[in-house]
């Protein structure tokens, strides 16, 4: 009873004891146990039809429904349904344009809290997942990950309708809307839409005449990289060496 009360207490002052080497804490030992399964690799529920493991035997129940086709979520706004009820609210957001999880730092809203927290992250310098190949180091143990995939050619994420590979979730994700012709971010000054956040964010820069991205070299502002831009100044350089 004390024990429940001392966990109940630290909701309130926001006291994490439990630590991991990485920098994350947690309230209870068996969520800081969960999330050292990050780190160690370790997967112990094994899915039966496919070899594939899991961390979580509940994130293995959710991966079963994708072998027997049962979607029991169906969306209100379109003929799409999912296996899971948080992936069917976090579509439905699209339909709604309801963005409910707020950054207090920079005011931006975002679909999931997800989202939120590796938004977050961009407004820190904190990068504790180092690459053991390379001197880069990231913020998310899956960007990590991921980037790991550049040293050794793996390919791990595959398209369900084409067969091609990518090395990253984020890849996959975007390939797979030219399958289905979907356009989920939308323009609200003009309408038009498009296949990622990033593109709707470089078109939104056409309306606000917003241009964050200064030559060092020269007086011109950029809405996007200007590492085309740059090009020209080293173009000169290399002539005036001749």
């Amino acid at each position: 009873m004390q024990e429940s009360y001392l966990l109940h207490q630290m909701k309130h002052t926001g006291e994490r004891p439990f630590a991991c080497e990485c920098g994350k804490s947690f309230t209870h030992v068996w969520l800081l146990n969960k999330h050292q399964q990050i780190h160690t690799r370790e997967r112990p529920y094994p899915c039966a039809e496919c070899g594939k493991s899991f961390t979580q035997l509940q994130i293995l129940n959710r991966h079963l429904l994708t072998h027997n086709g049962q979607r029991p979520f169906q969306c209100s706004y379109c003929e799409k349904s999912f296996t899971q009820l948080a992936s069917l609210t976090r579509h439905e957001r699209i339909h709604t344009g309801e963005r409910p999880y707020l950054c207090t730092t920079c005011k931006k809203s975002f679909l999931t809290h997800g989202e939120l927290v590796r938004h977050q992250r961009s407004h820190s310098n904190f990068r504790p997942f180092s690459c053991p190949q390379c001197p880069k180091s990231f913020k998310t143990k899956r960007a990590q990950s991921e980037h790991f995939n550049s040293h050794t050619g793996e390919h791990p994420f595959e398209c369900s309708r084409c067969g091609k590979r990518f090395s990253k979730s984020t890849s996959l994700v975007r390939h797979n809307l030219t399958h289905t012709g979907e356009r989920p971010h939308s323009c609200s000054q003009c309408g038009k839409t498009f296949l990622t956040s990033g593109e709707l964010l470089l078109h939104k820069r056409i309306h606000t005449g917003e241009r964050p991205y200064p030559c060092t070299y020269c007086e011109r502002k950029f809405r996007c990289s200007l590492k085309r831009h740059m090009r020209t100044h080293s173009e000169k350089v290399d002539l005036l060496s001749l």
